[in-house]
């Protein structure tokens, strides 16, 4: 008996589901004419306001850019280039003191 109720149920929610559906033909005509024409324009809304955020993030990219670039070149000392390619030798140091010296010089004590 409850296995027969089981099978009814799930025969009877079948049904309901089919009846409910867009393809049985049962819905109104002007639902079903509606969704194909609201799917395009969400889309191009979407990809309108991806490629909308996209610019601004490029904008923002060169502005930033543009604003280092500048920093650098007028305020920032030459200087502090050249000491920089000073450290930047693959001598390896041949004594301890040599070694300490290149340590101290190195991590600026």
């Amino acid at each position: 008996m409850l296995k027969n109720k089981k099978v009814l149920l799930f025969y009877t929610s079948f049904l309901i589901l089919y009846v409910m559906s867009v393809n049985s033909g049962l819905c109104a005509d002007d639902i079903v004419r509606h969704i194909p024409e609201s799917a395009p324009s969400e889309l191009h809304s979407a990809i309108f306001k991806f490629l909308k955020v996209m610019g601004g993030v490029a904008l923002s990219s060169v502005i930033i850019f543009s604003g280092l670039w500048i920093y650098n070149k007028f305020f920032v000392k030459s200087g502090v280039a050249e000491s920089a390619e000073e450290h930047n030798t693959l001598a390896t140091p041949k004594n301890v003191d040599s070694a300490i010296a290149f340590f101290i010089k190195r991590n600026k004590m």
